[in-house]
């Protein structure tokens, strides 16, 4: 007499059956697919929960945005213009910058005085 087992296939099509009232009835069928995606979407819902908070405490440790306290190495010059700049800095680099516009506005408004009177005195050199 030859034993038969009883293999049972287990795939992404096996179904559990899940008796929530006590009946002896399954109330709802849920496959191993379905339980696969339930476990990876716990993982990654919590894997981005620890990385936020591992942001948000190296976020804390940061200086505070315009209080104009940083500590730059003065010998390193790519770290001069690096920080925030105080109130005080960006305005003076604010008055500074709108006097260079201005200047400039000038200079191109005695450049076209200057095309001006050349155009003009062409013209009373063609005529002649």
């Amino acid at each position: 007499m030859k034993k038969t087992k009883n293999i049972t296939e287990i795939g992404e099509d096996t179904k559990l059956g899940l008796d929530i009232d006590g009946d002896g009835k399954p109330d709802f069928h849920i496959n191993l697919k379905t339980i696969g995606m339930v476990i990876v979407a716990v993982v990654s819902i919590t894997m981005f929960y620890i990385q936020i908070q591992a942001d948000i405490e190296e976020a804390k440790l940061l200086p505070k945005i315009g209080t104009g306290q940083y500590m730059i190495d003065a010998g390193d010059m790519q770290a001069i213009n690096t920080y925030p700049p105080t109130r005080v800095e960006f305005n003076m680099k604010d008055q500074m910058s709108r006097m260079t516009l201005d200047q400039l506005v000038n200079k191109v408004e005695e450049m076209e005085d200057d095309i001006q009177e050349i155009k003009i005195e062409l013209a009373k050199k063609r005529d002649r």
